[in-house]
């Protein structure tokens, strides 16, 4: 088998090199087709800023083993591919649904009637236990199967059992709108009181004209007549205001009276209506402003508190409407509603049902397991537990958190997420450090393991005219530079090193970048100081212009990529 390197865009900087590795010894004969050429193709590039942030805008992968178990090779992969795949829903709280075991607390009040017809208050609060059927026994004597629900309807599925019967009228209460009309205008009747003030005006025996202001005030009679001083009697019954008006000014007229006539009534006593009810007894007054219902209403101070209300019945010309209080105060509907003479209203207060609060105060249900796995520090370890869920759930930074999940920039560690037969493979800096506005939330049963992640070592390898070759250790964060590895790994202590020509390889496979840099100029040492290094970078030195620089070349890269066979020049490079 024959190596060949193959160069590609590489400039003057190619000057030399020399041999940094000793030959492998390989026995050819062992190897499968011995003479298969491998060519490694490499473009090269003198150093520049440009340059440096191309290079710098190079991903920094690391990999890490995978398998292992027994049943396969391990497989060096990048870090990614073990967090690949769907991930579970977020953001989303899920509700709390109550299972047995759970301890629950049922608050109870409203009002009920007993056999007498007395309403009274109601106010119980009592604890029951989830049993094994999924319900509780309430102390009413009902069971609620209540398993499998979520707060809200295990309160909706208790409170329709504990729901107290009213009275018929109340749990058949159907509504039936008042009728809408223009306002009443008001029409005297019997017992009503007119006043009426006349402008009279006299002359005595000396021509002197006098005015004087009289006024009378008259009741109006069963006959329908009132009886005005010096006017006589005038029809009023069933007439309006108005209407009286003009009968007293023609009969002043005729009276020959004067003409300045005021009629008013002083005392509105024929039209009333009535109420009675749940809110007392009392009868209206009605006058010649028109009254709506929702200001005859607020007059009894209803309360509306919670679910508190009243019904509303009004019988009028021998029909009947029945209505809400609250909808006729609160609005919502197609009025106003104007009362009229010989209403007769009803308010009956509507009791409402029990209410009903819940609330879970021992969670024994719902849990999900834990389990930290680690290979390389036993202290690390924990036992597998079961962690109980609440009201407020439990997402899994929080978890994380609450179990001691120690996770650095520099390190991950692996989430196995395993639900409903699903395994959700998850990046515990991603899920702690990086996206604090993303949480998924966990679901009972769900199993969460969280496991070391093998990673292969982050180095750089520095081989050439520095003794012998040695990986540097590089850091993703802190990011290590050209001019940090060549100090920290003694290449500037080397007598013989050519500093006018180091190289960094860069590349997988059979395909590489080569950066030349010399460090002799300023200007390169201060890129040197800016070029991050990528885990498999090679750099290499060399000592005088080279006869054999496809040699150390080839030498590192089959260093790197571990190739089996040997080495045989396929080109001389000289100056």
């Amino acid at each position: 088998m024959r190596i060949a390197v193959s160069i590609f865009c590489l400039m003057s900087f190619l000057a030399g090199c020399t041999e940094v590795l000793r030959q492998p010894n390989f026995n050819l004969d062992e190897v499968e087709n011995p003479e298969a050429e491998v060519i490694y193709q490499v473009t090269g590039y003198d150093i520049t800023p440009a340059v440096v942030s191309r290079a710098n805008k190079s991903p920094f992968i690391r990999y890490v083993n995978i398998g292992g178990n027994g049943v396969g090779p391990v497989r060096n992969v990048p870090e990614s591919a073990l967090f690949s795949g769907a991930k579970p829903p977020s953001n989303k709280r899920p509700d709390y649904v109550i299972g047995v075991g759970d301890t629950v607390v049922v608050n109870r009040s409203g009002y009920s009637v007993n056999a007498d017809g007395i309403r009274t208050r109601q106010a119980a609060n009592n604890s029951y236990l989830v049993n094994e059927e999924g319900a509780v026994d309430l102390l009413e004597g009902r069971s609620v199967v209540i398993e499998g629900l979520t707060i809200s309807e295990a309160k909706m599925a208790i409170r329709s059992a504990l729901r107290t019967t009213i009275s018929s009228e109340a749990a058949t209460f159907s509504p039936i709108e008042f009728p809408v009309a223009k306002p009443p205008e008001y029409r005297l009747g019997n017992g009503d009181i007119i006043r009426v003030s006349r402008l009279i005006e006299t002359t005595d025996k000396d021509g002197v004209l006098t005015q004087s202001v009289q006024t009378s005030k008259s009741v109006i009679g069963s006959n329908g007549v009132v009886s005005v001083l010096q006017l006589g009697e005038v029809e009023a019954a069933g007439l309006t205001l108005s209407e009286v008006r003009d009968r007293v000014l023609q009969e002043a007229i005729r009276n020959a009276g004067g003409i300045d006539t005021v009629v008013e009534i002083q005392s509105f006593v024929s039209q009333t209506a009535l109420v009675t009810g749940d809110l007392g007894t009392r009868v209206i007054q009605l006058t010649d402003q028109p009254l709506t219902y929702d200001r005859l209403i607020a007059q009894f101070n209803p309360s509306f508190v919670g679910d508190r209300d009243y019904r509303v019945t009004l019988e009028r010309a021998g029909q009947t409407y029945q209505m809400s209080a609250k909808s006729i105060v609160m609005g919502g509907h197609s009025g106003p509603y104007y009362v009229f003479d010989d209403d007769r209203i009803i308010l009956t207060e509507m009791l409402p049902t029990s209410d009903v609060q819940l609330n879970v105060t021992n969670f024994g249900a719902r849990s999900l397991t834990y389990l930290r796995v680690t290979d390389n520090d036993a202290a690390l370890a924990q036992q597998g537990k079961a962690v109980p869920f609440d009201l407020r759930g439990i997402d899994l930074r929080g978890l994380l958190i609450a179990q001691g999940i120690d996770v650095t920039q520099n390190e991950d560690l692996l989430i196995r997420l395993n639900r409903a037969n699903k395994t959700y493979n998850l990046s515990a800096q991603s899920t702690v450090l990086n996206n604090p506005g993303k949480r998924y939330w966990l679901a009972p049963d769900d199993h969460v393991v969280v496991e070391d992640i093998a990673y292969v070592g982050t180095n750089a390898l520095l081989v050439g005219e520095i003794g012998l070759p040695r990986q540097l250790p590089i850091n993703q964060h802190s990011r290590t530079t050209l001019s940090q590895a060549l100090f920290d790994g003694g290449a500037f202590s080397a007598a013989e090193a050519d500093f006018r020509h180091v190289y960094v390889l860069r590349g997988e496979g059979l395909k590489y970048d080569a950066y030349h840099f010399d460090i002799t100029q300023v200007l390169n040492l201060g890129l040197a100081e800016d070029f991050e290094l990528r885990p498999g970078d090679i750099m290499f030195v060399r000592t005088r212009p080279i006869s054999r620089y496809t040699r150390a070349l080839t030498a590192a890269l089959t260093f790197v990529n571990a190739i089996d066979v040997g080495i045989t020049n396929s080109r001389t490079f000289g100056r």
